[in-house]
């Protein structure tokens, strides 16, 4: 007679065959990934780009006068 495997409940098995059921059990994504993407609003303040926007118009050729200093010759 042949000899048959034995049935063991889930719960019974050791934590290494257990994990083996479940990693034989589980899928691979593919080329999905389950991140989801969602295009950012236009309307949200961004921080960041308004400080390249101040730097980016301090850098400018526009000249910087600054009234409260006294001249001195």
């Amino acid at each position: 007679m042949a000899k048959t495997a034995k049935f063991t409940v889930y719960e019974k098995l050791s934590k290494k065959q257990r994990r083996e059921i479940d990693n034989a059990k589980r899928g691979s994504w593919g080329l999905v990934k389950p991140i989801p993407k969602v295009k950012p609003s236009a309307k949200l303040y961004k921080r960041s780009k308004a400080k390249q926007d101040a730097q980016a118009y301090a850098s400018a050729s526009h000249p910087v006068i600054d009234y409260n200093k006294t001249i001195r010759s």
